[in-house]
């Protein structure tokens, strides 16, 4: 049985991000199908102890910025005592302490996320992931890109080559509920995401207040995810008293999230920086119309059937003219299948 790190990920089952959800179906689809892999994951210290089928989870005290790289180095020298030759990290912000798996002659797989420094604000951050950028290139490491934009950027500003892996959605099976799909009614709209500026939840909201000023009442908007400082400080207050928006809290119940989806009309993604992000995908898998924000990476992914908005008033237009309606992408589904992208990081993995 293969030994597996994982590092970068808070924890199972998932509670937060595209890597812990990926990484949760990820671990159901190889005891599913008896790929003969134990996996050895970094979690949070305050995360509930839960047993599963070839999984070891280290818990340890996270923290923020350098207590993450602080829970990265130990726990890639926990895995390492423990007989762990392949480490599989989600994110290039442990990319200082890869020289010392290459001479230790382990196996490294990056996914490396976004442009992380494109990010932050924190002038040290930022030079911080910079440098990481750039160090990647000085070891050896099977790199993993979740979008076309981030994979083309690496081979012209670093000469580094890489797979193209999207997220899989564990709503391609399921088809979606289409009775009483008549336009021309009223339409639930979802929207589901980390409340951070660069998923542009304030630029949704003012929409969907906006709309509730005009009296345009029959499109409401189903909020889904966790709150945070900037969610509480500078979102809640401007959906005080607005109808069309409902604040649903994160649902981590697949099934409940599931119903939530399939009953909706159209998805609004508003993610504007890192790669191919899983909700974008959970979208395309059940064929709802997408209006997305207007970026390299989701015009790569949606193609010129896609709706783009870049501020509120292009938003508030696509919503009044119902442009979606009729909306025809033209995506190869084969590159976000389960088993395909499943079977590639396996590959990965044990590859010599």
């Amino acid at each position: 049985m293969i030994k597996v790190g994982i590092i970068g990920i808070r924890g199972l089952p998932a509670r937060y991000g595209a890597f812990d959800q990926f990484v949760n179906q990820f671990v159901n689809y190889t005891n599913l199908n008896k790929k003969e892999i134990k996996f050895y994951i970094s979690a949070e210290h305050t995360r509930e102890k839960i047993t599963i089928e070839n999984v070891h989870q280290f818990y340890f005290y996270r923290g923020k910025s350098i207590f993450i790289l602080l829970n990265n180095f130990i726990s890639m020298v926990y895995f390492y005592l423990r007989g762990v030759r392949t480490f599989l990290f989600f994110g290039y912000g442990p990319v200082i302490f890869f020289p010392l798996l290459n001479l230790l002659g382990c196996k490294i797989i990056c996914n490396v996320d976004g442009i992380e420094w494109r990010r932050v604000n924190s002038k040290i951050k930022k030079n911080y992931f910079k440098f990481c950028e750039k160090f990647l290139s000085r070891v050896k490491v099977n790199l993993i890109f979740d979008s076309l934009v981030i994979k083309r950027y690496y081979g012209i500003i670093h000469q580094l080559s890489g797979k193209l892996l999207y997220y899989p959605s564990d709503f391609e099976l399921k088809e979606i509920n289409k009775k009483k799909k008549n336009y021309s009614r009223n339409y639930k709209v979802i929207a589901v995401m980390r409340f951070l500026p660069e998923n542009n939840i304030e630029t949704i909201v003012n929409t969907f207040v906006e709309l509730n000023k005009q009296n345009i009442s029959n499109h409401t908007l189903y909020l889904v995810g966790n709150e945070n400082e900037y969610f509480r400080e500078t979102i809640k207050p401007k959906m005080v008293d607005i109808k069309n928006i409902v604040f649903l809290g994160p649902i981590y119940n697949r099934n409940k999230l599931y119903d939530l989806w399939s009953s909706s009309d159209y998805y609004i993604h508003g993610h504007s920086v890192g790669g191919t992000n899983p909700t974008l995908i959970e979208a395309i898998s059940l064929k709802l119309p997408i209006i997305a924000y207007n970026c390299s990476f989701n015009k790569k992914v949606l193609g010129v059937g896609g709706l783009f908005f870049k501020d509120s008033k292009e938003l508030l237009e696509m919503i009044k003219s119902e442009k979606f309606v009729d909306q025809n992408l033209n995506i190869d589904f084969n590159l976000f299948k389960k088993d395909f992208i499943n079977e590639q990081y396996i590959e990965l993995i044990k590859s010599p």
